[in-house]
């Protein structure tokens, strides 16, 4: 049996000023690792924005239900 490949949770921070939250960062799935400082597509709710990855690691288990696979790469390293 073949193994499969690890699946990312990334932190993602939006472009877009979001009001009434302290932590501006929101998660996503990812099938390859996103260098950090990556400018990337996300879907918020019914629109697409523009955000920057802060964070990647290996998603211990199955996807969760809430998490949104992230859109795509924009620019790599963006920020680095």
């Amino acid at each position: 049996m073949a193994k499969s490949s690890p699946l990312y949770h990334i932190d993602v921070v939006p472009l877009t000023p979001l009001y009434g939250r302290r932590d501006p960062r929101f998660s996503y799935v990812s099938p390859e690792l996103i260098p950090t400082g990556s400018l990337v597509s996300i879907s918020f709710g019914k629109r697409m924005l523009v955000g920057v990855t802060l964070d990647a690691k290996v998603l211990p288990g199955p996807v969760p239900e809430w998490m949104k696979f992230i859109g795509p790469v924009l620019l790599p390293g963006f920020l680095t």
